[in-house]
């Protein structure tokens, strides 16, 4: 399903005109952040088009638009996201406690329809989450495109174990629910672990991390996101349809007509320039 194009918000701070693409419903004490799409460390044009993503979320205008605000007391993040950059979503997760700290600001999570991979650290690092009952989340481990000889490659492998135990597993163990063990938080994010809002559900996640549970289902737009195809047990209901290939008819060639050109040349002598 094709995104709607995000419109921009012009609102006046300060005697300028801010031009927000994530940032709506601004009031005086309340700003509504929307992370629709996938999270990325800077939004580059695509190397075939030459345009831009229309519904990645960088780390560049989240911070610009997050340092705009003074004087909100609640902070929303929609999240509606397929995951992304590891790294982009870690810079965000520290610019997001820097606001609260500095702004004292209370952080509410809502995760409209899915909150995968990276896109759970923005959720994690709120001060409550807040799921619909058709909406999904999920965590596993780390991963990033590497290239490179035996010690780059180590490097790189090292960072991504200082991510999951630096910064995941400790955010999800903080919301993990009472008598679900680190060891517990381990093997769901080992095992690429799908949850669902929907308390009839046997991985419904009020079972594992602490949730406010919304009843109502929340109409929203597909997921934009390319991330699918990195993930080992994606659900079903969100696999994209197959195109079948219209079977090509059987059809015999008429070959009279290249026979007539064939024979009119012999007959002129040849073609003519």
């Amino acid at each position: 399903m094709e995104m709607k194009k995000k419109k921009l918000i012009k609102l006046k701070r300060k005697g300028q005109m801010m031009n927000y693409k994530y940032l709506k419903n601004l009031t005086k004490n309340s700003a509504d952040f929307y992370v629709y799409g996938d999270i990325v460390d800077e939004n580059k044009p695509n190397f075939w088009t030459g345009e831009k993503s229309e519904t990645a979320v960088d780390t560049n205008a989240f911070k610009t638009e997050l340092e705009s605000l003074n004087g909100v007391t609640d902070f929303n993040i929609y999240i509606n996201s397929g995951g992304g950059s590891v790294f982009a979503s870690s810079a965000m997760v520290s610019m997001l406690k820097r606001f609260r700290q500095n702004t004292g600001a209370t952080i509410h999570a809502y995760i409209d329809g899915l909150c995968a991979s990276a896109a759970t650290y923005l959720a994690m690092v709120a001060d409550d989450i807040n799921i619909y009952k058709n909406s999904m989340l999920m965590i596993h481990k780390p991963v990033t495109l590497a290239y490179g000889n035996a010690n780059e490659l180590q490097h790189d492998i090292d960072t991504l174990n200082q991510l999951e135990n630096g910064l995941m597993l400790p955010m999800y163990e903080a919301k993990a629910k009472e008598g679900i063990t680190a060891e517990k938080i381990a093997e769901l994010v080992n095992n690429e672990t799908w949850f669902s809002g929907n308390a009839d559900d046997d991985m419904y996640i009020g079972n594992y991390f602490n949730v406010s549970a919304l009843e109502t289902v929340k109409d929203v737009q597909a997921c934009a996101t390319d991330l699918f195809r990195n993930y080992k047990h994606v659900p079903d209901k969100l696999k994209r349809p197959k195109q079948t290939k219209k079977p090509v008819e059987d059809r015999a060639l008429d070959y009279s007509a290249y026979e007539n050109i064939i024979c009119s040349l012999k007959k002129d002598g040849g073609a003519k320039e």
